[in-house]
């Protein structure tokens, strides 16, 4: 798999059909480069990838910890 294909997944599992904004404004990253790693032209870096992972796990957390406290 490659990295904008598991950009991909993580940034439509978070956002839906319009992941590409917010998933550049959470890596600090230009919604441009986001588009020119999805056409090919650029590619993201394994850091890219880790960074997102680790905001998509602080994510996940938060919402088990919201759903526990209102149970």
């Amino acid at each position: 798999m490659t990295n904008i294909e598991r950009i991909t997944i993580i940034g439509e599992a978070m956002f839906g059909a319009t992941w590409r904004r917010p998933v550049a404004n959470m890596l600090g990253v230009d919604p441009k480069l986001v588009r020119m790693w999805i056409e090919g032209v650029r590619y993201p870096s394994d850091e890219h990838v880790r960074e997102l992972r680790t905001r998509a796990e602080d994510d996940i957390e938060c919402l088990r910890i919201a759903l526990r406290s209102t149970a």
